[in-house]
């Protein structure tokens, strides 16, 4: 039974590699964004969001949920048979974001909410570009992680050598 979590700052391949390991395993994945936002970039509340969580993970045998949002960490944690820590370098995934935001500028992509279109946005350039300070933080949450279910991969090479063991895995 597929319960995989993909966690990692922005960037660094998260709706990617649940896409590819989607299609590996004929699921959809889930990403948390289009959950969280309402059209025009409106946030719902931690505790909604926590919520429908929960009742997808209850709803679905099966499930490749991708995003941060800490709040749903434990509860993510506890549920999935492996959760991925995208832990690459800063250089990598905030060139991808400023890539993929001049790219996708004025569009929705495929792993956003409805409504919420790619648009410059400083402040979360600047969360970008802070995420590094809050890997303790991260580090400390990831011990909630029960042991042998988490996979650390610090560079696309890695995360191409686990896409390939996982698909031969389930082929």
């Amino acid at each position: 039974m597929v319960k995989l979590n993909i966690i990692g700052p922005p960037g660094s391949g998260k709706s990617t590699l649940a896409r590819k390991l989607g299609k590996t395993v004929s699921l959809s994945p889930i990403h948390l964004d289009t959950l969280y936002f309402k059209p025009g970039w409106v946030e719902i509340s931690k505790q909604e969001l926590c919520e429908k969580v929960q009742l997808l993970i209850t709803q679905h045998k099966e499930w490749i949920m991708e995003g941060n949002y800490m709040e749903t960490w434990s509860k993510r944690f506890q549920e999935a048979n492996l959760t991925v820590f995208l832990d690459l370098p800063r250089r990598i995934y905030f060139y991808r974001v400023l890539k993929r935001n001049l790219l996708s500028l004025g569009k929705v992509r495929p792993d956003s909410a409805q409504g919420c279109p790619e648009r410059i946005d400083f402040s979360f350039y600047k969360y970008v570009l802070d995420y590094p300070k809050k890997r303790k933080a991260i580090l400390r949450k990831l011990a909630e992680v029960p042991e042998g279910k988490l996979i650390v991969l610090k560079s696309t090479q890695e995360i191409e050598w686990f896409l390939m063991a996982y698909s031969k895995q389930k082929v």
